[in-house]
């Protein structure tokens, strides 16, 4: 009996010093360095305005298949861009831009002319036109053949945002089928800037022609 046990003794202590000659560790690593080695990963939450954004698109493009032609909406860098450009504007110079929840047809004229594509280059020969004879007509500022810009309160929730929007959307698409369907929304962006001079939502939509 006294064998066995100095025998398991023995064989316990052979054991630990075969593990240290070994050299076997074990490194706990810390949240930190797991998540520069990409092993622990953090879940980034859409903005308000990239929700709103998000929904738009959805909605719009719930009765539109690309199978058949349709152009289907999407978000655009540039076109994010442009509407931050918008939003600042407005802020700049409230009593020229009103924030009035509705179309801004002399900011949408005004930004027009910033978009830098193919299409908006060759609109500048119409939207000329358009401008020159809406001067000689006395109806004041020629509306924008390839932006609309749209400027909300900025105090309003993304749900409420989200409803004028919508019926705006809406409005729009009706006035584009009744002018003969050769236009359609193409890119779409929503913003929410705030600033020492206020807050605004500003919807923009990108339109393109329809091939």
């Amino acid at each position: 009996m006294l064998f066995g046990i100095h025998a398991r003794r023995f064989l316990c202590l052979l054991l630990a010093g075969c593990l240290l000659l070994c050299g076997c560790t074990y490194v706990v690593e810390s949240p930190a360095a797991l998540a520069s080695s990409g092993e622990l990963e953090t879940e980034t939450l859409p903005t308000e305005s990239e929700t709103l954004l998000n929904r738009l698109i959805i909605t719009l493009n719930m009765d539109r298949d690309s199978s058949k032609g349709d152009i289907l909406v999407t978000s655009n860098s540039s076109v994010d861009e442009l509407a931050r450009m918008a939003a600042d504007m407005a802020l700049e110079a409230p009593d020229q831009y009103p924030i009035c929840d509705s179309y801004a047809p002399l900011l949408s004229k005004l930004i027009s002319g910033q978009v830098d594509d193919t299409a908006s280059q060759q609109s500048d020969d119409a939207a000329a036109q358009s401008s020159r004879a809406a001067v000689a007509s006395g109806s004041g500022a020629a509306e924008s053949p390839y932006i609309r810009v749209y400027l909300y309160d900025g105090e309003m929730s993304s749900s409420m945002v989200n409803n004028c929007a919508l019926n705006d959307l809406n409005r729009l698409k009706r006035e584009l089928a009744d002018a003969g369907g050769l236009m359609d929304i193409a890119h779409l962006s929503a913003v929410h800037i705030q600033s020492d001079a206020g807050s605004v939502w500003v919807m923009l939509a990108k339109l393109s022609e329809v091939e």
